[in-house]
């Protein structure tokens, strides 16, 4: 065979008419592309989902916001009985219970139910927590509980004072 039909059989017909390509198809790269696709859209809508369940199990954030307590006054007893005076300042929705968290020496943080009931609008009521240990010179901090789910915004704090 001449050298001239060796090297058009070879190397002309492998290299350029599509012989000896050494690629990915078009059915192959359409179909991994739709498979992108897809993950992409259902890693979209996990995220979406797992936002909207969470502001659906979470307290409302308008309610949160827009419901204000100050606290008067922050006393403890000899004995650790924590009692808050506090003044709702705005807000007209029903708010389940005020949370207190109290920030001990080195930074830890316990909290407590106050229990009592949660003023109206204007008025002061005095709540009592007894399920924690404090003791004077703590920071009290008071946050509201909509839905069974504490309001992520602090109201007001205040350093508890001896009786």
């Amino acid at each position: 065979m001449p050298f001239k039909q060796y090297f058009y059989k070879y190397f002309y017909l492998k290299n350029y008419m599509g012989l000896n390509k050494k690629g990915v198809s078009e059915v192959v790269v359409t179909v991994l592309l739709i498979l992108v696709a897809i993950v992409a859209i259902g890693a979209v809508g996990f995220f979406i989902n797992n936002l909207v369940s969470n502001l659906k199990n979470g307290p409302d954030p308008v309610v949160c916001i827009s419901n204000t307590f100050t606290i008067v006054s922050a006393k403890v007893n000899a004995i650790g009985i924590l009692s808050v005076k506090v003044e709702k300042k705005q807000g007209s929705d029903n708010i389940e219970k005020l949370k207190f968290f109290v920030e001990g020496d080195s930074g830890t943080i316990v909290s407590g139910d106050g229990v009592g009931d949660v003023p109206s609008l204007g008025e002061i009521k005095t709540l009592i927590i007894s399920d924690i240990r404090i003791t004077s010179g703590q920071i009290v901090k008071v946050f509201a509980v909509v839905n069974g789910n504490t309001c992520g915004v602090e109201s007001d704090k205040a350093t508890i004072a001896s009786a």
